[in-house]
């Protein structure tokens, strides 16, 4: 959600827009970041600045997250032609600047959702998880319901969002599907050939490299790899390297995550060939470095609205072995930039990696697709234009109706997750 904020709000600054980027204030010297001269984030305060261990605390900080927002707005005297808000947090301090009788239409993506998080759970046997209530459920009901635009991410996510309320689904004039974006230049995998990765993050050629991107959450089905890799005909094969990369914080439930898989992968006595390389930077490129070194992605995940991570390995030529669930089953084309498994399916995963591996020409073949693919609809720029046209859209049904024109250059807040 973060790159996605940022690189929407970067590319539309660039079309002309002038872009405000709200969130929470983390660091007590967080103020404002110019991106430039068009761009910036604005960090608020809104609670105690560390993140607390249960995340559904942050709505204990949405009116006071109003409030900064506001006494901002006044102090600067900013003009808001659009609100959009990312997240049901945001979704919410949205809502309450429209009943506030705010004139800016309100946009909004969920980039998840509590009810499928909810049906996950009980599918899965998982209670009393913290950050999935009623509260969550009701303000999500609540925004589909009142903002002037809902952006789904997949058409998947359409449906899931329509599922929340008959009414939203007769007025689905105002739900439009737009997915995420890749930044095609900085993620391309002509810059850096399979040879020059590995040398660089001291990885042996010969090596087979199967590699996760992502967080430590259960819903991300981190150990369903683990166990397709204990199933695979290279297991016991002294070049096969699995790399877990993603980043937790000690105290909260990432952390829990990142032990459980470490005690999965002792388990299975897999510790001597995985690695777990911590959260890589995309502005560095040591993230860049690891897609560009592996001979396959897998997302694994039991629930994913998008995945960004696949489109990213699409973008680096990377073949995708993924599950075959929410936003996923939109970004790859089985067979052709990548394969599909079940979900849970762990010899289903298993047999797709090892086709890969097995067959090196296969595996560029997909990558290049994956590539032709990402460049076709997945690129920042052709999702901004996107954004942009329904934008527009808003604005000029705005001024038709209150009459009066819009300036020429208008103001676009994105609000970030509180």
């Amino acid at each position: 959600m973060n790159v996605y904020v940022k690189e929407l709000g970067e590319h539309l600054s660039r079309s002309g827009w002038t872009v405000d980027m709200f969130t929470r204030q983390w660091a007590p010297q967080d103020e404002i970041v110019i991106h430039n001269p068009n761009c910036r984030t604005i960090r608020l305060k809104a609670g105690p600045t560390m993140l607390p261990p249960d995340r559904s605390q942050l709505i204990l900080y949405i009116d006071e997250f109003l409030e900064s927002f506001l006494q901002f707005q006044s102090q600067n005297k900013l003009n808001c032609a659009i609100i959009q808000t990312n997240y049901w947090l945001s979704g919410q301090v949205g809502l309450k600047l429209k009943r506030m009788n705010f004139s800016a239409p309100l946009v909004h993506v969920s980039h998840s959702l509590g009810r499928m998080k909810q049906a996950w759970m009980l599918e899965n046997g998982v209670k009393n998880s913290p950050s999935i209530n009623s509260a969550q459920l009701d303000a999500e009901r609540d925004i589909f319901e009142n903002a002037d635009l809902v952006v789904a991410l997949s058409e998947n996510e359409l449906k899931d969002i329509q599922a929340y309320s008959l009414n939203l689904c007769q007025r689905n004039r105002n739900v439009v599907v737009i997915p995420c974006g890749v930044n095609s230049q900085q993620f391309d995998g002509k810059v850096h050939t399979k040879a020059q990765a590995r040398q660089a993050i001291g990885m042996d050629l010969d090596s087979k490299m199967v590699l996760y991107v992502g967080r430590f959450d259960r819903r991300k089905g981190i150990d369903v790899l683990v166990e397709a890799i204990n199933q695979s005909i290279f297991r016991d094969d002294p070049k096969l390297s699995l790399v877990i990369a993603g980043g937790m914080k000690p105290g909260l439930s990432d952390e829990l995550e990142y032990r459980r898989i470490q005690e999965v992968v002792h388990a299975r006595n897999l510790q001597n060939i995985t690695q777990f390389p911590g959260i890589l930077s995309r502005g560095d490129s040591s993230l860049q470095l690891r897609y560009a070194a592996a001979d396959v992605l897998v997302v694994p995940s039991r629930y994913e609205p998008f995945g960004t991570v696949s489109i990213e390995g699409m973008s680096m030529e990377v073949p995708v072995v993924a599950s075959a669930v929410g936003g996923l089953q939109s970004t790859l084309i089985d067979g052709a930039t990548g394969f599909l498994v079940e979900s849970g399916d762990h010899q289903g995963f298993a047999m797709r990696i090892d086709q890969i591996l097995t067959s090196p020409a296969l595996g560029e073949a997909l990558g290049q697709m994956g590539k032709k693919r990402v460049n076709q609809y997945f690129t920042w720029e052709k999702v901004s234009q996107q954004i942009e046209h329904r934008l527009k859209q808003l604005l000029t049904k705005k001024q038709t109706e209150d009459s009066f024109p819009c300036e020429s250059r208008p103001q676009f807040y994105l609000l970030a997750k509180c």
